[in-house]
């Protein structure tokens, strides 16, 4: 089959950019051929071996209006994918439903167009950051009056599914995220020895909570003192001043470290090197963060409400926090645990984490379109 995949920023180090690389990497290898509008790439997580066919978005015109640019640059994209790959199914993996009404204008046959639903609003935007997402083709004032345009519309978790009924009264199927195989691919050793280091990967953008941990953190630290927090994640350009903020709390504190943008053969050794994962955000749409943690045997503690307690039962490889006090005590209880009672934990992470393959996503997602 040929597919089409659009998402307006691979070089950014979140989700929605880690779900679109393990997708097209699946799809390839599941024999279909695979086409890609984007406008930026990192090569380090969009590997592919060069088998997608990448249609750049670039802004050819300097009207002074940067929504219309923004927008022709996208059109004109789109339209060249059209035309050459002559989709039969097109999928735009992030919640911007502009993309599929111009796939419709673009298309010189009717090709079905779903759309990947990560929220169906971004949190992250205000008036003074929306520039720098329209710089990167995106077009959140526009998603509302497009979304009747979307043939069908997937989803990362029910909780997502019910905010999506909410704002636009669309049904919209669920498929978990997956991680990339490289993780489940390389287990941990089992039953390992290892230190009080709590861990915690997220882009700094404000709503991911980093500062507040940092905070946090020292009430576990009053009681266990050889305890050691690592922050990691990509350093998001967009919120540059959070990015600031967290430095700045750091130095404030002992047995903090502050590591910023890592390759993922560093996310493997920390995963593997902490003893504990928190996920302080709360309403995490999913969290895939988390499950590629426990798939290197670290339990997780996720705070509640978020798309990954629809399926983590709490106790068996993490528990789910409803308050900052619970993130606290469960984050001290497993660092207080026995060894043999920690791995008995960190079994059931890694037993829990091979549920999210790649090719299991990718199936539900084919089934969708």
């Amino acid at each position: 089959m040929r597919i089409l995949l659009a998402h307006p920023h691979l070089d950014l180090r979140g989700g929605s950019e880690r779900l679109t690389s393990v997708l097209a990497s699946e799809l390839i290898e599941m024999g279909h051929d695979v086409g890609i509008v984007t406008a930026s790439v990192d090569p380090e997580w969009f590997k592919t071996n060069n088998k997608v066919r990448v249609f750049w978005i670039k802004r050819e015109v300097e009207s002074g209006d940067l929504l219309t640019d923004s927008l022709l640059a996208v059109f004109h994209a789109i339209r060249e994918a059209m035309l050459r790959l002559e989709p039969e199914k097109s999928l735009v993996v992030i919640q911007e439903p502009v993309y599929a009404a111009l796939m419709k204008m673009a298309s010189r046959r009717e090709v079905p167009v779903a759309m990947y639903v990560h929220f169906p609003y971004d949190e992250e935007i205000t008036d003074e950051n929306l520039p720098e997402y329209l710089k990167r083709y995106r077009f959140p004032m526009l998603a509302d009056r497009f979304v009747p345009v979307v043939d069908s519309i997937i989803c990362n978790s029910r909780y997502t599914a019910r905010a999506i009924w909410r704002h636009w009264r669309r049904e919209a199927a669920v498929v978990y995220p997956p991680i990339p195989g490289f993780f489940l691919e390389n287990p941990p050793e089992p039953d390992s020895e290892r230190e009080n280091i709590v861990l915690y990967v997220a882009r700094t953008v404000p709503h991911k909570q980093q500062a507040a941990l940092v905070k946090w953190f020292q009430k576990v630290r009053a009681k266990i003192p050889d305890a050691k927090l690592v922050l990691a994640g990509f350093t998001d350009p967009r919120h540059s001043h959070y990015h600031s903020e967290i430095k700045n709390a750091i130095l404030a504190f002992d047995g903090v470290e502050f590591l910023g943008t890592v390759p993922d053969s560093k996310l493997l050794e920390l995963y593997r090197s902490a003893k504990v994962y928190v996920h302080p955000r709360v309403g995490e749409h999913f969290g895939m963060a988390p499950i590629e943690a426990m798939s290197q045997g670290c339990p997780v503690v996720v705070r509640y409400p978020a798309g990954l307690c629809e399926v983590l039962k709490h106790g068996q490889g993490g528990y789910w926090a409803r308050n900052e006090e619970q993130l606290i005590r469960y984050t001290e209880k497993i660092l207080k645990m026995s060894h043999s009672e920690w791995s008995k934990l960190s079994r059931k992470a890694i037993k829990f984490a091979t549920r999210f393959s790649p090719r299991k996503f990718t199936e539900r997602v084919l089934s969708k379109l």
